[in-house]
């Protein structure tokens, strides 16, 4: 696996400058040779939160496993095992978020749940499942729906998780999706209500002649007080209040691939062959990560 960081902009200049400006461009490489059972299909990466760009981590399914590995050493360190069923299971986690030893999150088709590195569970929420109808969300006591496969993130001192609120715009939504349709969502995990965030799709997306299948995913970002969101298919990257207020938009473009890309014509939006191989084949920006360590911010591309 070859890693591909693009520092973006620092996070440790003065207040006075509002954080608004890019600069301080550069770029590295680091690459890790994974072996062993399940590392072929590891659920997303994410920087390790006190140890920056030293630490890489991510969830082993085929294992249950959390596998910590040294970018300095380009080796695994260590792996923790978490129990699938009983009173501390986490199931078949679909994403996860580490914050520290003793608050990591984890999602599965019916829960989400935090955990410890020893294995224990601490709390769990219940959420839907997938593809479940607006209809039956309205009806139901706590109508959290969380998209699998899709990373999100924890403030840790309010307590409250930023996540996708649809998965993408599948072939009978597109038709209904429009500007007004909101994409993000917000959880406070000590009172478990979830509210609807006023961020909307960017114009590019709201091409009625184009369909990117997977690719409406929003990507986000938290960094103090501000949401900031990229998604796949475009270099743009927009920042937010917590509040879905005040965005800022800026174009951080890459020399080595487009920097926008194009959907399929929306005829061919049943053709799930043509569909991926169009974002295969593509552009493929993914998340932004925040280095706290050393002040900067990076992505995968």
């Amino acid at each position: 696996m070859i890693l591909s960081f693009m520092f973006l902009f620092s996070s440790c200049e003065s207040e006075r400058l509002m954080r608004e400006k890019v600069f301080g461009l550069s770029f590295e490489q680091k690459s890790i040779k994974l072996s062993g059972k399940g590392t072929e299909m590891y659920l997303q990466w994410q920087l390790h939160p006190q140890k920056g760009l030293k630490a890489l981590l991510a969830f082993n399914p085929m294992n249950n496993s959390l596998d910590f590995f040294d970018l300095e050493k380009k080796e695994l360190i260590k792996s923790y095992f978490f129990e699938e069923e009983g009173p501390n299971g986490v199931g078949q986690p679909s994403s996860f978020y580490f914050q520290d030893e003793e608050h990591i999150y984890f999602e599965n088709a019916r829960f989400l749940l935090i955990s410890n590195l020893k294995g224990i569970v601490k709390k769990r929420i219940r959420i839907w499942q997938q593809n479940t109808s607006a209809d039956s969300l309205a009806n139901d006591i706590n109508p959290i729906h969380i998209p699998s496969y899709f990373p999100f993130y924890i403030d840790s001192i309010t307590a409250e998780m930023y996540y996708a609120r649809t998965a993408y715009i599948d072939r009978q939504m597109f038709i209904n999706y429009d500007e007004n349709s909101k994409i993000i969502g917000k959880l406070n995990w000590n009172t478990e209500k979830a509210i609807d965030i006023p961020i909307y799709l960017p114009d590019f997306y709201l091409n009625k002649k184009e369909y990117f299948g997977t690719a409406y995913n929003p990507q986000l970002c938290l960094w103090a007080d501000k949401l900031i969101i990229n998604y796949q298919t475009s270099s743009k990257i927009f920042i937010y209040n917590s509040s879905g207020k005040q965005k800022r938009e800026y174009d951080l473009p890459s020399s080595y691939t487009s920097n926008q890309l194009k959907g399929v014509p929306i005829s061919a939006r049943e053709d799930f062959t043509k569909i991926n191989q169009n974002l295969s084949r593509g552009t493929e920006f993914y998340p932004l990560h925040h280095d706290k360590s050393n002040g900067i911010f990076y992505r995968f591309h």
